[in-house]
Order: structure tokens, then sequence, then C-alpha cells
């Protein structure tokens, strides 16, 4: 059903007209502040991409649909094709003294943080593209709730029943187990070319530094050094709580037997070990960390190889996309996943689970206390770096805090943060532009808590001690990862499978904590978005460019 068809002039009067009317549809349409707010940042972009590259006797047609319940928003213009997430002006005041290159990489870094939600298509000569209403935020841990209420349900009433040990034998070892296998192996198909793609089209987007200039620069320093800290914190949270209940080895899928060896490493093995002596046996071997080295590497060399590896980095990003598609759809599958895991357990003669829920809440519990500690250092890296009052940027920020607990992704808070960052920090545009959306694409310190406790909590669970060695080369991978990190519900446990496997340990495990892991994933949002505001203020304040009145509250 078409809720509006307008032409619109391809001017920024012409965008102006486009944002007003989309957004009293919405308004009239009851959609949710914080959606509402995404998909007109998106039109913005979007459609200010389209004017350079529409003739001035061609008009831009805005077309708003009802698509599957939700909305879907379409641009069309005649026009050449051209690169959609590199090109036009920046919408918003002019970013820096240079101009050009950083507001092409402010845009190139908003649109892409947008992910499938953006779709960008030239056929016959026309340009198109399709924004889609964003979804429910609480979607998936709804369904993770359902999926555990309706495996316990139907547990019990076969319970109820007096269902024969040879009928549930049948049931878990048949149907519910090859729904395991499946699931299982749909991950370890995807996560090798996924990695490679996103790492690879991640870095190549920013290896030339010089084009970040000074602002950017010191974002990026302090999205760098906070992430090492956070992945230092999750280590340290661990070897101090020390979490994994070797008794619940029994719970993962039976057959996933952990490799043997790890401990002979040692620290020149891990090192020599990073480079691989054949570039496809890698990923035969699924040699995790040499694929991150790769990817890296061929990150680097893209990004350096100027207008003749254009082509190239075409394809790496249209991989990327689809492989992050792919991944989207296993995550979807997580309730089927997590129903025949409850339904398994209940099934199983002498076990209801609860063991295997209370070693998955423990490792929650350790992730939680590391987040609290990382806000005590976002806090110290305020006083020391910028001499703010943490306090206060935490007592402005509760507010978006709380709204970003529900959205899944610290993406989806682009607008939210943006606001937050001008309105309460005081923080210029010329910061949080860019500061923002690049956060929202590699800055991912709760992912890189989360990760650190899981993997060694896995291990202990298998009965496997890390060592030295191993660690480093897990945080490296850690922190590779989370700049190539699918911004997705659900990228923390295709990252997972990755250190899984490269510490070779079984992917089955994932099956432990995956009940849980959605409510953990709200509060991985929150620290995410709360590092983008720590990150900007400190940016800010050694630029010049903060409002150091609006910060305290002082009014004027």
């Amino acid at each position: 059903m078409t809720l509006l068809d307008q032409k619109l002039s391809p001017t920024p009067k012409g965008v102006s007209e486009a944002m007003e009317l989309t957004e009293k549809l919405l308004t009239e349409r009851k959609t949710d502040r914080k959606p509402m707010l995404r998909t007109l940042l998106a039109l913005e972009e979007s459609m200010t991409s389209l004017l350079p590259h529409t003739p001035e006797d061609e008009q831009i047609r805005l077309l708003i649909r009802r698509s599957f319940g939700g909305l879907k928003l379409e641009l069309s213009a005649a026009g050449e094709r051209y690169d959609f997430s590199e090109s036009a002006p920046f919408a918003g005041e002019e970013l820096t003294g240079d101009g050009g290159a950083t507001e092409e990489l402010v845009r190139s870094l908003i649109l892409k943080s947008f992910g499938s939600e953006l779709q960008y298509t030239h056929k016959g000569g026309t340009n198109r593209i399709r924004i889609l209403l964003p979804g429910k935020p609480m979607t998936t841990l709804l369904l993770t709730i359902a999926a555990i209420l309706l495996a316990i349900l139907a547990g019990a009433l076969c319970r109820a029943l007096g269902l024969p040990s040879e009928a549930k034998a049948f049931l878990r070892e048949n149907i519910l187990s090859s729904v395991q296998t499946m699931f299982i192996s749909a991950l370890k198909m995807v996560i090798a070319p996924m990695v490679f793609c996103s790492i690879t089209s991640c870095i190549a987007r920013y290896s030339d530094l010089s084009e970040l200039g000074h602002i950017g620069g010191k974002v990026l320093g302090m999205y760098l050094l906070t992430t090492v800290l956070a992945v230092c914190t999750g280590l340290g949270a661990f070897y101090v709580m020390q979490p994994g209940d070797p008794a619940l080895r029994k719970e993962i899928s039976a057959g996933a037997e952990p490799s043997e060896g790890m401990e002979e490493l040692n620290i020149r093995d891990t090192i020599v070990g990073i480079v691989p002596e054949n570039f496809v046996k890698a990923f035969l071997d699924m040699n995790m960390l040499q694929i991150i080295f790769l990817a890296a590497l061929c990150g680097f060399a893209l990004g350096r190889a100027g207008d003749t590896g254009d082509a190239l980095r075409r394809v790496i990003d249209g991989a990327s996309d689809m492989f992050i598609r792919i991944s989207s759809y296993i995550v979807k599958c997580f309730p089927i996943l997590l129903f025949s895991n409850v339904l398994s357990a209940f099934l199983t003669e002498g076990g209801s689970g609860k063991k295997a829920i209370a070693g998955a809440v423990n490792l929650c519990f350790v992730i939680l206390m590391a987040y609290l500690a990382m806000l005590v250092i976002y806090g110290l890296l305020l006083i020391l770096l910028a001499r703010l009052n943490p306090l206060i940027l935490f007592v402005k920020y509760l507010p978006t805090m709380l709204r970003v607990l529900v959205m899944g992704t610290s993406s989806a808070a682009i607008p939210l943060n943006m606001d937050c960052c001008e309105r309460q920090m005081g923080i210029s545009k010329k910061v949080y532009s860019l500061s923002i959306p690049l956060g929202a694409t590699i800055n991912m310190d709760g992912t890189c808590i989360a990760l650190a406790v899981y993997a060694l909590g896995i291990a202990k669970i298998c009965g496997i001690s890390i060592t030295g060695p191993a660690v480093i080369g897990m945080a490296f991978s850690i922190i590779m990862l989370s700049i190539g990190a699918p911004s997705m519900p659900g990228s923390t446990i295709i990252c997972l499978s990755v250190l899984l496997s490269q510490l070779k340990l079984p992917v089955e495990a994932i099956s432990l904590i995956i009940a849980v892991d959605p409510v953990v994933s709200m509060f991985r949002t929150v620290l995410n978005c709360t590092g983008d505001i720590v990150a900007s203020a400190v940016a800010a304040k050694a630029e010049g460019l903060m409002d150091l009145e609006r910060f305290r509250g002082i009014s004027r």
C-alpha cells in the first residue's frame, strides 16, 4: 500500500521538503521517536548523496510504502551509477577547514552503519535507494524468552504424559540433535569468509589515517585505547572471579571434543604461527588467527591501492555485506536452537539443565561486573585526559542510556547519541559527526569484554588451560574482531565462534550461553555507546570544541 508518492527537486530545498513530509507521515502513524530519528538521518544522507548525480531538469521521487507490517522508503532519480557510500558534500555544516575528504568519510561512516537497512541499486539509468524502517528492538529478547517458555512447556508436557524413555531418546538424538548440528555447521560455514571480508573491508576504509585529520586522529586513538583497556578488563575480571564449572562439560553437544596440544605453544610459536605459508590453507585449516592477519594485511594494502583498487574494494564490500546478511539469517534462528537445547535438557534422564543455566548466569554476572569496572575506567580517562567531571557526563547521559538499553546495536543509537552530544554535552558537530558513526562501526568495548570472559570461561568448562601465548593471540583476535564485527544483534555469538575455533574449542559450546546473552547484549550496547560519548568528549575538549558551560549545566 502506497502511503506517499512525491516528486522533489534535486536541491537542498528538496531534501528539506522530503524530511518534513516523511516526519509528518511517521508522526501520524505514531512511530516511536528512536526509529523515526534513525530513518530521517538515513533519508537526509541518502537524498543528499543523490543531488550531484541527478540532472537539474530531473526530479527525485520519494515513495513510502507499507511492507510486511513495516515501512519501506524509496528514493529514485535518473542518473549515472556512483559510489553510494562516498559521494556528495556532507548534509550538515562544514566539518573541517580542509573540507572534502573528511566530509566524504563521515558520509561513508553514517551510511555504512545502517547496514542492510539501506540498499542502493542502479538499473536502467536510474539510481534507487531503499530505506527499511527498523523493527522493534525488543524482538530478539522476546523471541528468546518465548523459545525458553515453549521448550519448558513442551518438556513438562512430555513428562506429564509419561513419554517412554525410548521416545525421549529418539526425539533427543534424531530430531533435536539434528537441529543443533545443522545450526552449528551453518555457523562454522560462514565465520571464516565473513571475518575475512568484514575486517578487510573495514581496515581498507580507514587505512589512510591522514583523511581523518586532527579530530579523527584523536578519536581513533581514544577508541584504540579503550579497546585495549576493555580486553584487559575482561581478562582481569575472569582471572579474579574464575567463572566456569568443568562439571558442565557434559552439557555441550555430544561429539564436540576440544583439540589437544594448545599448551605446547609458546610466545615464539604464537608469533610465527600468525603468518601462514599458504593463503588458501589458512581457510582450509580454519586457522582464525592467520585469517585475521590476512584480512588486516589485505585491508591495509587495499586501502593504499588508490584508484586501481576501487573495483576490488567494491567486490570485498559486496562480499562482506553478503556474508553479514547470511549471518543475520543464522542469528534469526537462535530461538530455534535455544528451543532445541532446552527441550533436549528436559528429555535427558535425570537432568533439567539447571546447572547449565546457573553456569551461564555466572559468566554473565562476571561480564556485568567487568562492565561496571569499565565505566570506572571511563571516568578516570575523563579526569586524566580531559579534566572533566565524569559524574556530570554520566548523569547527563543516563536518560539516553536507558533508551539505548533496548536497542540491540550501537549503530541504531547514532541519532540519539548525536543529539545528546549537542544538547547535553556541548560537543561540537565537527567532532560528534565523525566520532559517533565511527564509534558505532569500530568501537565495541562491551563486545571485547564479553568475548574474553566467554572464551576463557568455556575453555575452563572444557578442561583446557589457556596459556600466556594463547591469551596474547586471543587478545589480538578480539581487538581485530571488535573493529570488523558486523553491527547487528547476535554478532557477539558469531565472533565468539571465531575465538572458539582459534582456541580449538568446540563451537557447540555457545549453546551454554545463547539463552542469557540477549540480556547481556542490552548492557553491552549501553557500554559501547557510553564509550563513544566518552571518546567524543575527550577529543572535543582536546580540540577546544566543547561548550563547557553547557556541559556543566550553566545557563547563559
